[in-house]
């Protein structure tokens, strides 16, 4: 089943949250956003939509990462310190009662 969030990116049916097209609720949050590449970016949003449940949305690159095989481990790194960001501003989120 798909849900209107605000985002145009189209995912497919199962598990979780999948977005498309626009959905009337708050200004998503931004957790955290950073490079994991030199062309590419990984950002990851709360969403709070007024008639659902809270969502994590994962912005992933559009288009395939390509990397050289002695640097994939800093495209890991980095991609797992954008994760970590996200982790942490989201438990202060909650900390704060305001999730």
């Amino acid at each position: 089943m798909k849900t209107k969030c605000p985002t145009d990116a189209v995912t497919p049916a199962g598990q979780g949250i999948h977005c498309t097209g626009v959905n009337p609720m708050a200004q998503p949050i931004e957790l955290a956003s950073g490079p994991i590449t030199p062309a590419d970016s990984l950002t990851i949003e709360l969403l709070r939509p007024s008639d659902m449940p809270p969502a994590v949305l994962i912005r992933w690159p559009q288009m395939r990462s390509i990397t050289d095989p002695r640097k994939f481990t800093a495209v890991a790194n980095a991609a797992m310190r954008v994760l970590a960001q996200a982790v942490t501003k989201l438990a202060s989120i909650k900390a704060d009662r305001e999730l």
